[in-house]
């Protein structure tokens, strides 16, 4: 056979080689086509070890792509199984030979579950089956050998969750914290509470560095491994120093519920010993032992559906800030406008969307389209440090009246205050085709420049003098540390003073009047004493010495006596003493015992006989010097009481110094969010110092400047009105409650001005009611002691008593017209709708809602909502919730 015979029988039988390839490759693609089902392990070797979480794989080959297949109930009786879902995976191969052409695709689907054997053992793994349609495979059966781990007081795990509950959709940091006395091998750690990827959406940190990849530990979180930066540093515990190991992941609540999962858990080789290896060279002999934490329970919130507001898309978080520009401030109707939204806020970004812009609390549907992409389906961008977040969104003009794109709100739920929050951007003048020019004064311009005072204000503040966002005409200073704390004096705390005042008064008037009355009776009773005493000295002296030398003093004291009482002196006693006297042996011998009696009797029948004529009592004459000085004691310690409840009490200064610390570190900020979110920080660092001591008025001023800067007008507002109520001449509360009131909105009724009665009682702006009362008593007390009958002076003191008195009533009639401030209010958040009736449907009764720092009159309480007023006589129907009394609690 020549050469080129032979050549062209092998292409024929090359050719049909290739005939019968397609058929070949079918069977062969149809034969691995056949559904099987097969179990492996997962991230670990053949050892199972108990009480030690692993992964069982099963994995389903040969069934369609859709839809997905479904496979039975896993139970492995003394085992936990827990299923972690399914992961599809479809390839493709494709082959070419000989110029033909060939795919074959491989579907398999890995269902993944968490399985945990609670003790040593062998465990029994059944059959499972998968079906899809008619297509149905099954495993078989499988054996695992569980072995025991011990346990070593040389390694401890510790998982830190938040001590209080948390919200869905709140982000929350979760700490890991493992302690070793020792160098471990590599460790497998599990956290069963995170496993499951529909209760708990975890964040994995970025780890960009190389550096930092170094020094990354592997932590099984459901189906996933995930790459966790540490940090290590040594604690002493139990008296040994440990090395901590600590890890940090962010967390995401998604479903609400309180959720308790079995303990966190550690296993990692440790060296038990030293010995050598097949080549005879020493090694470390090393033991797994296992570490676990205590059960941990999470108790998830839902968002409240109460309040939730119109432009609330999912935020969780604390102070957002939203801000807008435009790309154009000079239109025409119709055409587009590129609005630029920056979201800034302590709060994830990554899943947060827009809300609808046409809504209440955005922009009118009537002069406004929005292009589709408002309602959340805009991805943004997520900024450095994922501290904000831009979106752009293009909307069109529809009327040519229009002069501003109003203020855009932003809602979102505060976690630390479980409440709703809103936000506003701040509006932008335009200038619309055939319309007047928009002046600045009646706008505020696109772009605000943040000035040396401080943060912007957003809504409510106008574009005149004082320039949109900034402070200009607001005191911002805080108060001097030594005063911050001092007390303001309460009608409580002034009680003990003002009774002081007015019993001493009464009593030093009615002990001078009784002086003055009894001055003649009291001298009688005075000398009727003093010669009662000089005749019992007589007496005395006539019992011991010789009745010669006795006589003439007892017979002058005993005629004394007589004067005294108003009596004849003549009496055969005075006969006696004379006749015995005289007597022989009166040089030598004192008078009789006998005569002595006499002389008692006499006396005793004078001072009888006085006292029964002139119907008076023996006093003893006592110096007003004593009564004196008992009256100023009360006095003084009446005061001492006043000024007991107006002392500052011992508080923590280091709370305060913190407080002070974080204010000044906002001041000083230049980058607006970081300020505001700082004056933020204050705020909340004040009002836990104030809720602990309501009657500071410097205290309540400087939480007042916090809540301005932070732009809470409604908390400022009510730390304003709170602290002129303790103390109405506090000069920058008075300034700074002013300066919110002149930038709320022109409709909203301020309260009224001072009258013609305020004017003329000029000392209400001065002084408290505690105070007026105190200087009333003062007044009081000093006439009611100059009107006393105090003899000379009389033409100097009644000018004085005229004054005092004067000074007295002025100041009582200023506490009875003092209006009662026991039930005024303070709205404390914006967008509150006053309705006609005490019902969510009611209709409104003013055609814009009240805004935060609104000042409001309560009329009636039916919780949950309250009837309030307005200055001008307005009232309506408010959440209670949405108000604060002005008045302190306590």
């Amino acid at each position: 056979m020549s050469a080129r015979r032979r050549n062209a029988v092998v292409m024929a039988l090359a050719l049909a080689a290739a005939a019968g390839v397609p058929g070949t490759a079918l069977a062969q693609r149809q034969r691995q086509a056949q559904p099987r089902v097969t179990l492996h392990l997962e991230g670990q070797g053949r050892d199972v070890h108990a009480g030690l979480p692993f992964v069982l794989a099963v994995s389903a080959e040969g069934f369609e792509p859709e839809p997905e297949p479904e496979i039975g109930e896993l139970a492995i009786p003394g085992c936990r199984v827990t299923a972690l879902g399914v992961s599809p995976n479809v390839s493709t191969s494709i082959s070419i030979v000989n110029g033909r052409r060939s795919e074959l695709r491989r579907v398999e689907f890995v269902y993944r579950f968490r399985v945990e054997a609670e003790a040593s053992g062998t465990y029994q793994v059944p059959a499972l089956t998968v079906t899809q349609g008619e297509l149905r495979a099954s495993s078989k059966p499988a054996r695992f050998e569980a072995v025991e781990v011990p346990t070593t007081e040389a390694m401890k795990l510790s998982l830190g969750l938040p001590e209080r509950p948390v919200w869905v959709g709140e982000t929350f940091d979760v700490e890991l914290d493992w302690l070793l006395l020792r160098d471990p091998g590599e460790p497998r750690f599990s956290i069963p509470l995170l496993d499951d990827p529909a209760r708990f959406e975890v964040h994995v940190p970025s780890v960009d560095d190389a550096r930092q990849r170094r020094r990354t530990l592997s932590v099984t979180v459901g189906d996933r491994d995930i790459d966790l930066p540490y940090t290590q540093d040594t604690v002493r515990q139990g008296g040994e120093q440990f090395t901590r190991v600590r890890m940090r992941l962010s967390v995401t609540p998604l479903q609400a519920g309180t959720f308790t999962a079995a303990p966190a858990q550690v296993a990692a080789p440790l060296q038990i010993g030293v010995g050598r290896d097949a080549f005879g060279f020493r090694t470390a002999r090393t033991k797994l032992f296992k570490a676990e934490d205590m059960l941990r329970t999470v108790e998830i919130r839902p968002l409240p559906l109460a309040d939730r507001p119109p432009s609330f898309a999912g935020a969780v978080g604390k102070g957002f800030s939203i801000k807008v520009q435009a790309s154009r401030t000079v239109v025409r109707v119709g055409e587009p406008i590129a609005l630029e939204i920056l979201l800034r806020g302590d709060g994830r970004m990554e899943g947060l969307g827009l809300p609808p812009l046409v809504n209440p609390q955005g922009l009118p549907e009537e002069h406004f389209s929005v292009s589709s992409g408002s309602d959340g389906s805009i991805a943004g961008e997520v900024l450095d440090g994922g501290m904000g977040k831009r979106f752009v969104v293009t909307v069109r003009l529809e009327d040519a009246e229009v002069r501003e794109i109003p203020p855009i709100g932003f809602s979102y739920f505060n976690p630390e205050t479980a409440a709703y929050e809103t936000a506003f951007s701040e509006p932008i003048a335009l200038q619309v085709a055939g319309s007047s020019v928009v002046g600045a004064a009646e706008v505020v311009s696109a772009v605000v420049a943040d000035t040396e005072h401080g943060a912007d204000m957003g809504q409510g503040e106008r574009a005149d003098g004082a320039g949109a966002g900034s402070f200009v005409g607001a005191e911002l200073g805080l108060s001097h540390p030594e005063e911050t704390l001092d007390g303001a004096w309460t009608e409580r705390a002034a009680r003990p003073l003002l009774y002081g005042l007015y019993l001493v008064a009464l009593a030093l008037f009615v002990g001078r009047l009784v002086q003055v009355r009894t001055r003649a009776r009291r001298g009688r009773s005075s000398r009727l004493g003093e010669a009662r005493r000089t005749l019992r000295q007589a007496l005395a002296q006539a019992a011991s010495e010789p009745a010669r030398d006795a006589a003439p003093a007892l017979l002058a004291a005993l005629r004394a006596l007589a004067r005294a009482t108003e009596q004849r002196a003549r009496s055969h006693v005075i006969t006696n003493i004379e006749t015995e006297a005289y007597s022989p042996a009166a040089a030598t011998e004192p008078l009789s015992a006998a005569l002595r009696e006499q002389v008692e009797d006499q006396a005793e029948a004078w001072v009888r006989a006085a006292r029964d004529g002139a119907g008076e009592a023996e006093v003893d004459e006592r110096p007003s010097s004593s009564r004196t000085g008992a009256l100023l004691a009360l006095l003084a310690g009446a005061a001492v009481l006043g000024q007991a409840g107006a002392a500052s009490a011992e508080v923590g200064t280091a709370s305060l110094d913190q407080a002070r610390q974080v204010y000044q570190e906002a001041l000083a900020a230049t980058d607006r969010d970081q300020r505001t979110r700082g004056f933020a920080r204050a705020e909340g660092l004040f009002r836990e110092l104030v809720s602990a001591y309501p009657d500071r008025p410097e205290l309540l001023a400087d939480w007042g400047n916090a809540a301005l800067g932070a732009q809470d007008l409604g908390r400022a507002t009510l730390a304003y009105r709170r602290a002129l109520a303790l103390d109405p001449g506090l000069d920058r509360a008075d300034r700074n409650l002013s300066w919110v009131r002149e930038r709320a909105p022109s409709w909203l009724p301020r309260p009224h001005s001072r009258g013609a009665v305020s004017s003329l009682l000029f000392w209400n702006r001065i002084l408290s009611v505690p105070a007026r009362h105190v200087v009333a008593a003062v007044a009081f007390a000093i006439a009611v002691v100059l009107v006393a009958p105090w003899g000379r002076g009389r033409r100097v003191r009644i000018p004085l008593v005229i004054v005092t008195a004067a000074v007295w009533l002025l100041m009582l009639l200023s506490i009875q017209q003092q209006r009662d401030a026991a039930a005024d209010a303070v709205v404390m958040r914006d967008d509150v709708s006053l309705r006609a009736a005490d019902s969510p449907g009611a209709p409104p009764a003013l055609p814009s809602p009240l805004p935060a720092g609104a000042e409001v009159e309560v009329v009636e309480v039916r919780a949950p909502w309250a009837r309030v007023r307005l200055a001008d006589g307005t009232s309506g129907w408010v959440e209670r919730s949405a108000i604060e009394l002005v008045s302190p609690p306590g």
